[in-house]
Order: structure tokens, then C-alpha cells, then sequence
């Protein structure tokens, strides 16, 4: 592959989730250059998605300009499946609504670039790795703590996609045979009991039976967020409820442990942001229910990326196969 002499080589990073698009231009040193986001717009449909995307990557185009950087390609984290034989097409995206969406083959005909498409956590996974708290870990797992229940495998230094790309589903993993209704539209899966949407709906159900404690102080609508607030202030309910969801949330670690015995999990995502609140029961949750071998060769702790941790995936991804590209 030949490149211009001294031009500094950037990817745009982009990081799709149900909520907000985030989107970065980060060189191959891993400095994010610049970082913009706009919102998601799920609702309005696939091509309102893809337009905001496009968007947000003519944004860093022009960006690249002005850094006289030369552009790589794009790399593009998505809440859902890809199958690794149609690398350009979402399978199934259960928070988007998608089925068999090519948004990568879209993109890549708008851009003229190349595009390299991941699911998002397994690009958090990536990063974290590259850059994060994952640094120097043969095997570790990324959990995602948001909306949805996301996990990222690296597997003897490499991530695993399974045959169809769907390895790391835990949130998908069912717990509770007649649980509530999860949007992959079965019932009781992890992702319905622990995501930000099940604890709110644990709170308001709280609230209609009984309008007290720290919940009911809070003003504006409920989020999962103020759970952990009202745990942090020992109030007795917000206490149940984190409760309950690191046990089941630890029940979900303890069966990854036993099946792929891992050096190392790393949780991120927004509820991440609870700190000891959540993760000293969850530890404990997970002593109890894994084999003593799996857990105390393992570290659960926190990943330091944050909300940067996806873009910083997606970069990686885009060097990593250029290179490999480069090298045939």
C-alpha cells in the first residue's frame, strides 16, 4: 500500500447506539483528533439513521482536510449482528428495529471509502484492549451496561466472532424462563432484567406501589442513574433493586467464567458509571456462583475508556485491516 510521506494517518471512528451517534477522527497513535455526536433518531426509520451517520462523517472529512491527514477509512461499531461472510450487512439490530440492513454497503458507496463494520461492543472490546484497561490481557470479556447488555470476547489476543457473529450475546443469555418480554422478543433474558429500561420500570413499579424513599424525590423522569444514587444514599429500596440486578447480572459473569475461564472482565457502558455501588455486589455474586478456579484467576473491574471506548474500537479496526490488507 503506498502512502504520502509524512501525512498523518487517521480513521473516522463511528459509534451507533440507540440513543446518540458518536463519531471521532483519531490517528493511529489512538489521539482523538475531534469528536462530535448527534442524536440516533431510531424512530424515524433506517434512512433518517443512515443520513445522520453520513453526516456525522462528512463532518470529519472536512476535518481530515484541516489536519492534512490522509483518511483510511471508516470504522463502524452497530448494536447488533453482522455476519462475517456479508461484513457489510446488520443481521439483526433488536434496539434499532433493523433486519438485514446493508448500511456498511450504503456508506461505502456515499463515501467512496472503505468501510469496516463491527457490532459496538466488540469494537469497545477492541478498544479498551488497544487502549484501555484491557492492555496486556491474553483473554477478557467486555460487558456493556446500558440500554442494552452488550459483550466483546478477546480470545488469545484476537476478538472472537463466532461462525455467524453473534459470540457474546450474554444479554441475550435467558434467565428467567417467563421473565419479561426482551426486544429480541424472547422472554426473560439478562438484557430484560438488568438493562437501564428494566431498572426504571423496577422503580416506577416501586413508586405506584409506594411513593417513598429517594426515588420519590426525584424530579423529572426516572432513570436508571438515580437507582444507584439512591444506593449510594443507603436508602433501602435502591439498595433491593441493585440488589437484584447484580444477581443476575453476576449469575450471567459466573456462566462466561465457567464456559471460557478469562483472564480478565472489564465492565463499561453508561451504568458502569455506578462505581462500588454496583460492583462490590456484583463481585460477590459471582464468587457464589462461579468455580472457584474460574474466578480467582480472574480480575472484574472497571474499563477506563468510557464513552470513547467504541470510537477507539473502531479506529483500531480500520488500521488493523488496512494493514492487513497492505501486507497481502
Amino acid at each position: 500500500m503506498i502512502r504520502l510521506s509524512g501525512r498523518k494517518r487517521t480513521a473516522i471512528a463511528i459509534d451507533l447506539g440507540g440513543t446518540s451517534i458518536k463519531g471521532a477522527l483519531i490517528d493511529e497513535k489512538g489521539a482523538i483528533l475531534v469528536k462530535k455526536s448527534l442524536p440516533t433518531e431510531a424512530d424515524k426509520g433506517y434512512e433518517v439513521v443512515r443520513q445522520n451517520v453520513l453526516t456525522l462523517i462528512e463532518f470529519f472529512q472536512d476535518k481530515k482536510s484541516e489536519e492534512k491527514a490522509s483518511l483510511e477509512g471508516i470504522g463502524l461499531g452497530v448494536p447488533g449482528t453482522i455476519d462475517p461472510r456479508s461484513p457489510h450487512v446488520v443481521t439483526f439490530a433488536p434496539n434499532l428495529h433493523w433486519r438485514n440492513v446493508p448500511i456498511g454497503s450504503d456508506l461505502a458507496e456515499q463515501t467512496k471509502l472503505p468501510v469496516f463494520m463491527e457490532n459496538d461492543a466488540n469494537l469497545a472490546a477492541c478498544g479498551e484492549y488497544w487502549k484501555g484497561s484491557g492492555q496486556g490481557a491474553a483473554s477478557m470479556a467486555l460487558i456493556t451496561l446500558g440500554t442494552g447488555v452488550g459483550c466483546g470476547l478477546i480470545l488469545d489476543h484476537q476478538l472472537y466472532r463466532g461462525s455467524k457473529g453473534a459470540a457474546g450475546e450474554i444479554g441475550h443469555l435467558v434467565l428467567v424462563p417467563d421473565g419479561p418480554l426482551c426486544n429480541c422478543g424472547r422472554k426473560g433474558c439478562l438484557e430484560a432484567l438488568v438493562g437501564a429500561p428494566a431498572i426504571v420500570a423496577m422503580a416506577q413499579k416501586h413508586l405506584a406501589l409506594e411513593r417513598s424513599g429517594f426515588l420519590a424525590t426525584v424530579e423529572g423522569p426516572l432513570e436508571a442513574r438515580h437507582v444507584f444514587d439512591g444506593a449510594r444514599q443507603k436508602d433501602p429500596m435502591a439498595l433491593s433493586m441493585v440488589q437484584q440486578v447484580a444477581g443476575y447480572l453476576g449469575w450471567g459473569l459466573a456462566l462466561l467464567l465457567n464456559l471460557l475461564n478469562l483472564e480478565r472482565i472489564l465492565i463499561g457502558g453508561g451504568m458502569a458509571q455506578a462505581g462500588d455501588v454496583l460492583f462490590n455486589p456484583l463481585r460477590d455474586m459471582v464468587k457464589q456462583r462461579a468455580l472457584p478456579a474460574a474466578i480467582e484467576s480472574c480480575e472484574i473491574q472497571g474499563a477506563i475508556l468510557g464513552n470513547d471506548a467504541g470510537i477507539m474500537g473502531a479506529a483500531a479496526q480500520v488500521f488493523q485491516s488496512v494493514e492487513k490488507v497492505g501486507d497481502q
